[in-house]
């Protein structure tokens, strides 16, 4: 994996044929053969950074592994989204987890070829594999409960094997903790936006959803001390965005069943944080409503069975309290949309899927009944 930090522009150019054979050269999977022509196409739906599929023309005697194409990841173009993905370290979290997490957790993730990064002014790069036979979900059509079953046996592995994250990956200093503070600062942002968000999306969204998010408004710190209090549970690595739109699915038998990409808000948390806001923001509603007990229940059978556990026996009364945290965890996905709609560049695309996962979030709510959870 090589270390200098490069930009579309420069890989879409001349120097980039013989960039890319040396990346390749690097890891033993070109051989003799170079790259001669390299050509880019903007991929994905993202809003922090900027994804590029890269086509390689090789020369010479080409190797079996050798990359045909490849995703490449930068920084946004919009100056205020790049300045919000450096004030909240997005770039540095993905660099962490490719650099130094993936290997040691049990969800399916792109090879990393390249990763870099130049803190002091927000440049990144990040050139992984490019997943053939997959199929990125649909946010705003939704998922299958086949789909979720996938979901739920990848966000196991995920968090089984980095259970008590403070014991089992304690060495990772970079990974941000949550606690009171973080989220008295999330507060004031939800609550500084919100009148915004009202105004934006409050027609498309309809009065319930509206009246869920001003009743989060004043109670976003309680859930987290709700989270916290949960003793019998501990902090395990959280994607944090767990959603389809960062998700590939099989299409064929190149593809693993479920490859999970953009680790930009990677932490340690409360694991059915991930699923509630996964499911939630997901599933049509009324199929959530018919199936989330049984995808719940295949998620908490996979956190004792998955390789590397690190559960241990998971007993009624622990069980009781990862539902009492998937509850809760509904409310995360409907404070992410207010507060990431206006952060972030606005696109007729993103007023869609913001609009979407408010919604289903405040239904989601109020399926769980989260509003008797706090006063």
């Amino acid at each position: 994996m090589t270390t200098t930090v490069v930009s579309a522009e420069y890989l879409a150019g001349p120097n980039g044929p013989e960039w890319f054979t040396q990346m390749c050269a690097a890891e033993g999977l070109s051989g003799d053969a170079r790259v001669v022509a390299v050509t880019a196409r903007p991929v994905g739906t993202g809003q922090v950074g900027e994804s590029v599929r890269f086509r390689l023309t090789w020369e010479g005697e080409i190797p079996a592994d050798c990359p045909q194409s490849v995703i490449g990841k930068f920084p946004s173009q919009d100056p205020q989204t790049r300045a919000t993905a450096k004030m909240v370290e997005t770039y540095e979290r993905e660099f962490g987890f490719y650099s130094s997490l993936q290997a040691r957790v049990g969800i399916q993730t792109p090879h990393a070829h390249h990763i870099a990064i130049d803190a002091p002014t927000g440049d990144f790069t990040l050139i992984m594999e490019d997943i053939a036979d997959a199929v990125q979900g649909d946010q705003l059509g939704g998922c299958t409960r086949e789909d979720a079953l996938l979901i739920a046996e990848a966000a196991a592995g995920l968090h089984a094997p980095s259970w008590d994250v403070a014991t089992t990956l304690g060495d990772l200093e970079w990974l941000v903790y949550p606690d009171i503070a973080s989220a008295r600062d999330r507060t004031a942002l939800y609550q500084a936006v919100l009148p915004g968000f009202c105004d934006r999306y409050g027609d498309r969204i309809g009065p319930d959803a509206v009246a869920a998010a001003q009743w989060l408004s004043a109670r976003l710190e309680g859930v987290m001390q709700a989270l916290l209090d949960l003793s019998e549970l501990d902090l395990c690595v959280t994607h944090n965005d767990f959603r389809l739109d960062n998700m590939l699915f099989a299409t064929g038998p190149a593809a693993p069943r479920l490859t999970t990409v953009d680790w930009q808000t990677v932490s340690a948390g409360l694991g059915p944080i991930d699923m509630a806001y996964a499911l939630g923001s997901g599933m049509l509603p009324e199929l959530r409503e018919r199936h989330e007990g049984e995808i719940f229940s295949a998620y908490v059978g996979h956190l004792g069975s998955v390789s590397g556990s690190k559960m241990g026996p998971i007993t009624e009364s622990k069980k009781s309290q990862l539902w009492d945290a998937y509850r809760l965890g509904s409310t995360s996905g409907l404070a992410m949309a207010v507060t990431a709609s206006m952060i972030v560049v606005r696109t007729d695309r993103g007023d869609e899927m913001f609009s979407v996962m408010a919604e289903r979030h405040a239904a989601q709510m109020a399926t769980l009944d989260v509003f008797s959870m706090l006063p």
